[in-house]
């Protein structure tokens, strides 16, 4: 099979998976100087790709999906056709198969343009989170489900076991460091099943800020913003970094950071794509899934031993016990234990 020159990368969602696409992306790029890979994604996403730097032979294309001229069934095969206009791509992968990625696959392959599409996994995902006869084996890590898209089109991909950090100025860590261990806290996310109870980690905060630490409070909204505020204003060195950066800004500040406390959620991806070391606390949800951080240590990938675990690929489904015991078995000091530990402060 000929190798294509130009390849269209399509992923409009969710921000994790487009943040871990980024990272083999930019692998590829590398490995395959003589491709051109050109990515349309969400517009906002664009960053994950040229944080510090894009290879040359890379291009993003930040999409308004809620721009009208992109909306509907018109809107999207506009999108296709512009694509192919563009950038005149020779194959696709889609990175996705989502209703919009799948139209536009179509549509591709009318004009006699080959894609590759990813392997959900569906069936073993279903065996994972089942009731009865669950299966706890380990799926392919998303990272390399994405490196098998690209390689079924004739590219050469190796993943490598982490990223390299490399810090950039952050202004507003300089403006907040006390020159203590650095500590990012990513609390919140999309689904309850996923979330550590907000007063067990306000435990975390108060253990790891007694113990020396710079604690910045990162994502959600108002509401998360105001439980974030009142750490802030009742521990030292505790800053929220809620609404005060963009997208930008934050993955420079996590690129300052020592280590990153977060949820099974789009912060764990951020961070390791920045090279950050990432505590992950995960409820519902389980790493076997395949949404691990990229490059992260299985150790730091904290969770109870219930056996109803886990409940849900995303997070999405109701606890079906009512209690949520996944989280709640987790103790505030086993996740403040690891950080520390991490920091060589234990």
């Amino acid at each position: 099979m000929k190798r294509p020159h130009d390849i269209l990368i399509t992923r409009f969602s969710a921000m994790g998976d487009v943040a871990m696409l980024a990272a083999v992306v930019r692998a590829a790029a590398v490995q395959n100087p003589e491709a051109r890979l050109h990515v349309v994604t969400r517009k906002g996403f664009e960053r994950f790709f040229l944080f510090g730097g894009a290879p040359s032979n890379l291009s993003v294309q930040g999409v308004d999906l809620n721009d009208k001229r992109y909306s509907s069934l018109p809107g999207i095969i506009r999108l296709a056709a512009e694509c192919r206009h563009h950038y005149r791509p020779d194959a696709m992968a889609d990175m996705h198969s989502s209703l919009r990625s799948r139209i536009i696959r179509l549509y591709l392959r009318l004009c006699g343009i080959r894609a590759a599409v990813i392997d959900k996994q569906r069936s073993r995902r279903k065996q994972l989170v089942a009731r009865r006869n669950k299966s706890m084996s380990p799926l392919r890590h998303m990272t390399e489900c994405y490196a098998d898209v690209l390689r079924t089109l004739g590219l050469t991909v190796t993943l490598g076991e982490t990223i390299r950090k490399e810090k950039c100025n952050s202004p507003f860590f300089t403006a907040h460091t006390s020159g203590a261990p650095a500590v990012g806290v990513a609390p919140f996310a999309r689904h309850e099943g996923k979330i550590y109870p907000v007063r067990m980690m306000e435990q975390v905060i108060k253990r790891l800020s007694e113990s020396g630490c710079d604690i910045f409070v990162f994502g959600g909204g108002d509401k998360e913003e105001a439980v974030a505020s009142r750490w802030a204003d009742s521990y030292d060195r505790v800053v929220s970094v809620i609404g005060r950066l963009d997208m930008e800004g934050e993955m420079a500040l996590m690129s300052e950071l020592d280590v990153m406390v977060s949820m099974d959620s789009a912060s764990q991806h951020i961070a390791s794509l920045v090279g950050l070391q990432v505590v992950s606390v995960w409820g519902a949800t389980h790493p076997y899934a395949g949404f691990g951080g990229y490059g992260q240590d299985p150790d730091n990938m904290i969770g109870d031993s219930a056996g109803c675990r886990p409940c849900s690929i995303f997070g999405n489904s109701p606890c079906y016990k009512g209690t949520l015991e996944c989280m709640h078995n987790i103790a505030p000091d086993t996740i403040a234990d690891k950080v520390l530990s991490r920091l060589g402060m234990s």
